[in-house]
């Protein structure tokens, strides 16, 4: 019975450091997983942040857009408008 028990004995030993060899890789790659979720975090953190500076670059350039649009139209009329003073300036120079 000895005999018996010692061999029983040893085979507990050998499981019992097998299942600890198993639970350090088991850490080892919940630690993994952990650091790799924190970085994908960080890396979608910051892609929001670049996305959101590019929608706001994208709103400036459109207000821009829309600033030279009108100012664009302000020019044509101006322009519109001399041109017909111009034009009813010579017509009356030369009736005189």
């Amino acid at each position: 019975m000895g005999k018996g028990f010692a061999v029983v004995a040893g085979e507990v030993k050998e499981l019992a450091g097998q299942t600890a060899a198993a639970t350090a890789r088991i850490e080892s790659t919940v630690t993994e997983v952990t650091a790799g979720a924190d970085a994908l975090g960080a890396a979608v953190s910051g892609m929001t942040s670049r996305l959101g500076a590019v929608a706001d670059t994208q709103r400036l350039a459109a207000s821009v857009m829309e600033e030279q649009a009108s100012l664009a139209a302000q020019t044509r009329g101006l322009m519109t408008t001399a041109a017909d003073e111009v034009a009813n300036s010579a017509s009356a120079v030369s009736v005189r």
